[in-house]
C-alpha cells in the first residue's frame, strides 16, 4: 500500500494554500507506508517532482510554501515516486499504489517495443502502457481495462490536470473531497477535515476523473464490480477515515463486539481487557463496549477494567510495511514497550487487528538470509506474563488468513501462521497464549451489512482457501 493525494484549485475561487494543502494530504498518507514520500506540481504546462527518502514532515515541512501551482499530487509508499518522465503529451508524473501481478509479463512486453527500461518497476511502466494510446485518458483507460492484472490506484498528472483511476475491482478506492474553489483525491479520506475538505463520495471500479482548475470532469463510467479489501477497515486504513460511506471506527468497534458476544456466551469475563497498541485500540473500544451493554442489559455481573499494560512508542512505525522479514520482527519487537506495572494472577483479553504471522506475540529466534546477523525476540506474550498475568487471550477482529493475498504485496504463499500450524490450538501454543480467537467470515460479513454494504462488494480472498 501507498498514500495517494492529489488536489486541484481554481485560483479566483480558492481561498486556501496550495502548498499547506498539497504537503498536509501527503503527510496525512504517511501512515501508509513511511520509507519514501514525494510531491509532484503543475504550473502552466510545466512539472516539477521532489523526492525524499523517510518521513515527509522531516524532508518538507519548511519547503510546504515553495510548492506553486494549481494541481500536484502526493506519493508515500516504498518507491520512488512520482515518477516524472517526458511524454509525447508532454511532461507527466504518476504516482501508484498497489501491486501488478503480472508486471514480469508486461515488462518484458516492453523492453521488447522499446528495448530499454530505467527503472522497471510499475510506475515506469504504467507510464509506457499510457503512451500507447490516443491520449493520455485512452491510455489509462486502456491500461485499467486490458493490459494490467491487479489492484490498483493511480493518479497521473499532466498539463491537462489530474487523471485518478481505481483498479476494476477496486480493492484500494480511492476518495473525493471538495471545498471552495478546490477538490482533492486520496487513498482515504484521512486529514480531509482539518484541511477543510468535505467527503463527496468514493471512486468507484474503473472510474476515472480529471481534476482540473479546481473541479471534477468525469472520463470514463464506474463499473459495478466493486470487491473493496475488507482488510482496510480492519487494519490498514486510519481510524478516522470512512470506507465507502462507512466509518472505519466504527467497523472496527463492530468487530470487537463481535468477539466480546462469543465471550460473553462462552462465559469468560476477563479481570481486563487490552489492545495490542495502536492497532487494537478501537476493537478494544467495541469489545469493551459489548460487556457494559452486557451488564446494563443484565446478562453478567461485571465488567473487565479497560487498560493499557502495553504502550506503542510514538516514534516507532508500522511493522507491516517492511518486506523483509528480520524488519518486520525488528519493528514489531522495538515499537511496544511493557508498562511497569503488576498484574498478579489476573486474567487478560488482548484485542488484535489481526493474527497473519505471528510477529508479535511468538518468541522468534531470526537469521537474516541477506546479512547473516542473528535476532532473538521474546515476544509480546512473554512482556505480558513477565506483568504477572495468569491468562492470556488473543482475540483477532480479522478472520483467519487462509491463504496468501493474491492482489497485494503484504503476505505470500506459505508464510501464513495458519500455514505453519492449521489446527487452532498448535497456533495458541506456538504464540504462548492460553487461547486464540478470530471472528468468523460470517462475523465479518454481518458487521459490513449492518453498517451498509453488502457482502459481495468485499474482496476476501485471503479468508478463503485456494
Amino acid at each position: 500500500m501507498a498514500g495517494l493525494f492529489g488536489v486541484s484549485i481554481n485560483p479566483q475561487e480558492y481561498e486556501g494554500r496550495f502548498g499547506e494543502d498539497l504537503y498536509l494530504g501527503g503527510f496525512y498518507g504517511q501512515h501508509n507506508n513511511e520509507k519514501n514520500c514525494g510531491f509532484a506540481t503543475k504550473k502552466d504546462s510545466d512539472i516539477d517532482v521532489i523526492r525524499a527518502q523517510g518521513l515527509v514532515r522531516a524532508n518538507f515541512k519548511d519547503k510546504r510554501y515553495n510548492f506553486r501551482g494549481t494541481e500536484g499530487i502526493a506519493y508515500c509508499g516504498s518507491a520512488e515516486e512520482p515518477f516524472k518522465c517526458v511524454s509525447r503529451w508532454g511532461k507527466m508524473a504518476l504516482c501508484f499504489s498497489g501491486n501488478v501481478i503480472n508486471c514480469a509479463e508486461i515488462l518484458s512486453r516492453v523492453l521488447k517495443i522499446r528495448g530499454v527500461c530505467e527503472r522497471a518497476d510499475e510506475a515506469e511502466i504504467f507510464a509506457e502502457l499510457i503512451t500507447e494510446g490516443d491520449s493520455v485518458a485512452n491510455g489509462i483507460n486502456m491500461l485499467a481495462n486490458d493490459g494490467v492484472k491487479g489492484a490498483f490506484a493511480l493518479l497521473v498528472l499532466t498539463k491537462d490536470g489530474i487523471h485518478a483511476i481505481s483498479a476494476p475491482h477496486n480493492q484500494w478506492p480511492l476518495v473525493i473531497g471538495q471545498k471552495r474553489g478546490a477538490v482533492a483525491v486520496a487513498t482515504e479520506s484521512t486529514g480531509f477535515s482539518n484541511m477543510g475538505f468535505e467527503t463527496i463520495r468514493t471512486l468507484g471500479p474503473r472510474e476515472m476523473i480529471l481534476l482540473n482548475n479546481g473541479k471534477i470532469e468525469t472520463i470514463a463510467e464506474a463499473t459495478n464490480h466493486s470487491a473493496v479489501c475488507k482488510f482496510l477497515g480492519v487494519y490498514t486504513a486510519n481510524p478516522t477515515a470512512k470506507i465507502c460511506g462507512i466509518p472505519v471506527s466504527l467497523i472496527r468497534k463492530e468487530l470487537g463486539g463481535a468477539l466480546a458476544q462469543k465471550d460473553i456466551d462462552s462465559g469468560l469475563i476477563p479481570d481486563r481487557t487490552c489492545c495490542v497498541p495502536d492497532s487494537g485500540r478501537f476493537h478494544l473500544y467495541g469489545y469493551h463496549q459489548r460487556f457494559c451493554k452486557a451488564v446494563n442489559d443484565r446478562q453478567i455481573s461485571r465488567v473487565p477494567l479497560l487498560d493499557g499494560p502495553l504502550v506503542k512508542y510514538s516514534y516507532a512505525g508500522r511493522s507491516f510495511m517492511f518486506a523483509s522479514a528480520a524488519e518486520r520482527l525488528w519493528e514489531a519487537h522495538t515499537k511496544i514497550l511493557q508498562g511497569s506495572e503488576c498484574f498478579d494472577g489476573e486474567v487478560l483479553v488482548i484485542l488484535e487487528d489481526s493474527v497473519v504471522r505471528g510477529s508479535q506475540f511468538a518468541p522468534f529466534d531470526f537469521e537474516d538470509p541477506e546479512t547473516g546477523m542473528k535476532f532473538s525476540f521474546p515476544g509480546l506474550a512473554k512482556k505480558l506474563r513477565d506483568m504477572g498475568f495468569k491468562e492470556i487471550h488473543l482475540r483477532a477482529a480479522n478472520p483467519e488468513l487462509l491463504s496468501h493475498c493474491p492482489w497485494g504485496k503484504t503476505t505470500k504463499a506459505g508464510e501464513t501462521l495458519v500455514d505453519r500450524f492449521p489446527a487452532l490450538e498448535d497456533r495458541a501454543a506456538f504464540l504462548g497464549v492460553d487461547s486464540l480467537r478470530y471472528n468468523s467470515l460470517e462475523d465479518l460479513y454481518s458487521v459490513y451489512e449492518k453498517l451498509g454494504l453488502p457482502r459481495h462488494r468485499l474482496c476476501v480472498d485471503c479468508a478463503l482457501r485456494h
